[in-house]
């Protein structure tokens, strides 16, 4: 008698969940730090995508206005479809 396999489970946040960002206003459209660029409507980025270096960087960049806040936890890995392993640069010309 064989048993059937069950699914791999995948441990991801369930939908609904939050997640610590910031949101990066830059002073001059398209000003760039710590590896990213700053459109003039600023950009948020997950706590979870930032070394403390960056995130330091980007802190005490006076060209630079961050606020913290949340934004809801993909429901699934494969709602983030960049490899953690790669940088973004790397990912993006795949």
């Amino acid at each position: 008698m064989s048993n059937p396999k069950k699914p791999a489970q995948q441990k991801t946040k369930p939908a609904g969940t939050s997640t610590q960002a910031i949101k990066v206003i830059p002073k001059r459209a398209g000003f760039r730090r710590a590896g990213y660029a700053f459109p003039e409507e600023g950009l948020t980025i997950r706590l979870s995508e930032l070394t403390d270096e960056q995130l330091a960087q980007l802190e005490n960049e006076p060209m630079l206005v961050v606020v913290p806040v949340e934004v809801e936890a993909p429901a699934t890995a494969e709602a983030d479809q960049t490899d953690p392993a790669k940088p973004a640069e790397e990912a993006a010309g795949e």
